[in-house]
């Protein structure tokens, strides 16, 4: 399959990992991490302890690369992360709830307002909205992986 970036660029991406399963994850022990620069990516790890693998864009068809990745182990045997990069610059914009997970990831209320951003949605706790989170890109994945 051959991948479009918004740039421009292409490459390809072999199918393999469409036979990777998607684990049962606790909210709990799921660990996010926010990188500002240089590409503003947020970075999932669906288990405590990083797991060696590799990214694969989720794409349509009929748009370019929108910044969204999932981590399938190296024998391609299991989903185990996910990188979604312009988190605050464009992501929040097609997927807003998840924007719930910004706290979660570090991300500051301040660094939020400076993107016009507002914070996690009141009463919503972390274990809901990284679940609620979880869900959405799981169905994404679904969509892709058939």
């Amino acid at each position: 399959m051959a991948v479009r970036h918004r740039s421009g660029a292409s490459w390809s991406v072999d199918a393999r990992w469409r036979h990777a399963t998607w684990p049962v994850i606790q909210p709990d022990a799921v660990v996010l991490a926010y990188d500002r620069l240089p590409l503003d990516t947020l970075y999932v790890s669906f288990e405590d302890q990083p797991v060696p693998g590799y990214y694969v864009p989720l794409i349509n068809a009929d748009e370019p690369y929108d910044g969204l990745f999932v981590k399938v182990t190296e024998d391609d045997s299991h989903v185990v992360g996910a990188m979604i990069e312009g988190y605050l610059v464009g992501a929040h914009s097609r997927w807003p709830s998840w924007l719930n997970v910004a706290a979660v990831a570090g991300i500051s209320d301040d660094a939020l307002a400076a993107f016009g951003l507002a914070p996690m949605t009141p009463g919503l706790d972390r274990e809901d909205a990284v679940a609620a989170f979880l869900a959405e890109i799981r169905a994404i994945w679904t969509s892709f992986a058939g």
